[in-house]
């Protein structure tokens, strides 16, 4: 179950622009992170986490959104990992920067993807 965690600069991104990405986000992820041959690496849009986190008063930001995914580690993944990488990084930056002017000039930001061993336990 990756987990999507998106810190942004609410000076630069509204909620109404936030909220979009989150709703649209875990589809574009699960697409990417989806394993096909891996039985245990198959991804849907349902199976993805988000997280929103304001910037802090201390906190130290040098972009307008920083989006972090935590997902299970296979091999399939960590070698296509810039790709993907890249990919949902370019999906983020035209749904950020395809906004109306109104939402300031352009945002900066970065798409940051860590592969680790894992465990998920459900309860419901």
């Amino acid at each position: 179950m990756p987990l999507i965690i998106i810190t942004k600069n609410s000076k630069k991104i509204s909620r109404h622009t936030l909220a979009g990405l989150a709703k649209s986000l875990p589809a574009c992820v699960a697409r990417k992170l989806h394993i096909k041959s891996v039985k245990d690496a198959h991804l849907t849009p349902a199976d993805i986490e988000v997280k929103i986190n304001e910037r802090g008063r201390y906190d130290t930001y040098h972009h307008d959104v920083e989006v972090v995914i935590l997902a299970s580690h296979f091999p399939e993944r960590e070698a296509n990992l810039p790709r993907i990488t890249s990919e949902i990084s370019a999906y983020v930056q035209g749904y950020l920067n395809g906004l109306p002017s109104e939402e300031g000039p352009t945002i900066s930001g970065f798409v940051w993807i860590r592969l680790a061993p894992s465990g998920f336990s459900e309860w419901r």
